[in-house]
């Protein structure tokens, strides 16, 4: 005990971060990331407004497991969406990163840099300001 060495290595979830989309392209973006995809739905799901407040509080939880890996992906999470939604979901079209319909797949090039869900300012029904994750989540009926 008396020669343990200890180190601290802080890690970041604010600031800016380099990112690999692939090919060898790089790109330097926030760490406050948003997400949109579009959830095709039963009728059922559809008009039910607790079955959609449901859905996105899985996309949430999937979106910040994926931004724990290294490699981020709009498909990873859409799949990991549909396993624990099941028949709730029957499909979705992801819509990309950062308003971004290309950006599907990023990959973290620094290790002391976490990304996580950014945050948006909205004003609630009673006239307070709150905020709410950046995911993006239109719904669209399957039939």
């Amino acid at each position: 005990m008396e020669n343990t060495e200890l180190y601290f290595r802080p890690v970041r979830t604010m600031g800016r971060a380099p990112f690999s989309t692939g090919n060898a392209t790089n790109i330097t973006l926030d760490l406050g990331l948003s997400f949109s995809m579009q959830c095709i739905v039963p009728q059922s799901v559809y008009v039910d407004e607790a079955s959609k407040v449901q859905i996105e509080r899985i996309v949430f939880d999937a979106t910040s497991t994926e931004l724990g890996n290294e490699l981020i992906a709009m498909t990873s999470i859409s799949d990991r969406v549909r396993d624990i939604a099941g028949d709730r979901v029957a499909s979705i079209n992801v819509l990309g990163i950062n308003g971004v319909t290309e950006l599907q797949t990023l990959i973290s090039l620094d290790p002391d840099a976490t990304p996580m869900v950014s945050n948006v300012l909205y004003v609630k029904e009673d006239g307070t300001l709150a905020l709410k994750p950046a995911i993006s989540i239109q719904f669209k009926s399957a039939t």
